[in-house]
This record gives structure tokens, C-alpha cells and sequence, in this order.
């Protein structure tokens, strides 16, 4: 059979746009921010880990460091979110980042991890 020039029917439905759930702003417990807070500032060797789910908050994201004062790892796809010549910076990890960013990563006491995802690469 040709399948190229065969006649296929395909309903209308299929292309129907469906309306998106309406979305709104997170609830914070402030409760929680604070024990997150708390237990960055106890940690001795504390490390924030970027991925791509961040490229949309670079002020935030580096507002937060600074006031932290905590070294920041990136994922591949997140290279730029945080300033590399910033001295917080470990620069990207993973399979083929820096050695020092894996030995920070592997060596921390606490991960914020930052719009990012734990697999295999990293």
C-alpha cells in the first residue's frame, strides 16, 4: 500500500484547542520558607544546585545567592542563568562539567535544588 497518498480520517476533535487550567500564584508557608532558611544557614557546606526551570529568574536566583553567600552549580541547559565569572560560581556539573562542581555536589551537606532534576547525566 501507498501510504503517502492514502486517504485518512482524522476528526475534527483532534484539533479542537481545549481551555488550559488557570493558574495562580503558589501558596507560600512561610513556615516552611523559614525551616528551608534555617537549615541553609546551618549547613556547613550548603551548595545551589540550577537546572533549566530557573532560566527565568536570573535576578532572583542570584539576589538569593548573594544574600546567602552559598557557591551555585548549573546544569548544562541552565549555563548563564548565574553569572560564571561570579566567585560563587562552581560552574556547569555532570558528566562533562567541572570535576570541582561534582566533588561540591557529592561532598554537600545541603542541595537547594533550583528548577532542576536529579538523572543520570548529573
Amino acid at each position: 500500500k501507498d501510504i503517502v497518498s492514502m486517504k485518512a480520517h482524522v476528526p475534527d476533535a483532534i484539533f479542537r484547542k481545549t481551555a488550559g487550567a488557570e493558574s495562580s500564584a503558589p501558596m507560600l508557608d512561610m513556615a516552611q520558607v523559614q525551616k528551608a532558611v534555617d537549615m541553609i544557614n546551618r549547613a556547613k557546606r550548603p551548595i545551589f544546585y540550577v537546572g533549566q526551570g530557573a532560566n527565568h529568574c536570573p535576578e532572583i536566583l542570584t539576589k538569593v545567592v548573594k544574600k546567602a553567600n552559598v557557591p551555585v552549580t548549573t546544569t548544562v541547559h541552565a549555563m548563564g542563568v548565574f553569572d560564571e565569572r561570579d566567585p560563587l560560581s562552581m560552574h556547569m556539573l555532570g558528566m562533562h562539567g567541572a570535576a570541582y562542581a561534582n566533588f561540591a555536589m557529592q561532598n554537600a551537606d545541603c542541595i537547594v535544588a533550583v528548577g532542576s532534576r536529579f538523572d543520570d547525566r548529573t
